[in-house]
């Protein structure tokens, strides 16, 4: 049975113009995050992060030439990674909200 895992996420741009590269059977890759904010169940203000990892050269060219905080909408795969566990979105499309 084939399954698919995905989403469809909106935030801002983080952590982006660090040297956070890295290179697996998939290609070399960007690994960012994206920052969401939004009310918790008790009231407070909740801050997530999520990891991202782009391997397509014109997605990481587009995510490099924005600025730390930018709003943008992603449509990716939800992976994890063989080595470290780590789930990340594997971006597919990336877009200025």
């Amino acid at each position: 049975m084939e399954t698919e895992s995905f989403v469809r996420i909106d935030g801002n741009l983080h952590f982006i113009q660090g040297d956070d590269r890295g290179e697996n059977k998939e290609g070399k890759y960007l690994r960012f995050a994206l920052k969401r904010e939004y009310q918790d169940v008790d009231g407070g203000l909740r801050h997530d992060f999520i990891i991202l990892r782009a391997y397509d050269n014109t997605i990481k060219d587009w995510i490099l030439s924005k600025r730390e905080g930018t709003p943008v909408l992603v449509e990716g795969e939800l992976r994890s990674s063989r080595g470290s566990g780590e789930v990340y979105v594997y971006v597919k499309e990336i877009r200025e909200r």
